[in-house]
């Protein structure tokens, strides 16, 4: 029983390894139409203190290998930041870092205006 319960469990990750994989080319056709991606980076504003909330934003960009910038593009009312997450296809780290220091200095003009 052991082995069979260990071969359909080995038969359940590869169907979701073969999935992730395909979803993975899936996005980069998807996003390659895009200067970027642009995701909330949480489901509400940061925590007060130390740490960080939920990642629940971000784990889809791990399972796909995309590469992310998180800014912090805006403020609460109560005054804690309200953060975007930027994305792009897998190896456009470069160009996405370029649209990431553009839309950051944007924010950055926006917020001393």
């Amino acid at each position: 029983m052991g082995c069979r319960a260990d071969r359909e469990c080995g038969q359940d990750l590869l169907a979701a390894y073969d999935l992730a994989a395909r979803c993975c080319t899936e996005f980069d056709e998807i996003a390659s139409g895009f200067d970027v991606i642009v995701t909330p980076s949480a489901p509400g504003e940061a925590p007060s203190g130390v740490g960080a909330d939920s990642p629940v934003m971000n784990q889809i960009w791990t399972l796909l290998h995309a590469p992310c910038v998180n800014l912090p593009a805006m403020r609460s009312p109560a005054g804690m930041p309200l953060g975007l997450t930027l994305t792009g296809p897998r190896f456009s780290d470069r160009r996405l870092l370029a649209r990431a220091i553009l839309l950051d200095q944007a924010f950055v003009a926006a917020a001393e205006a």
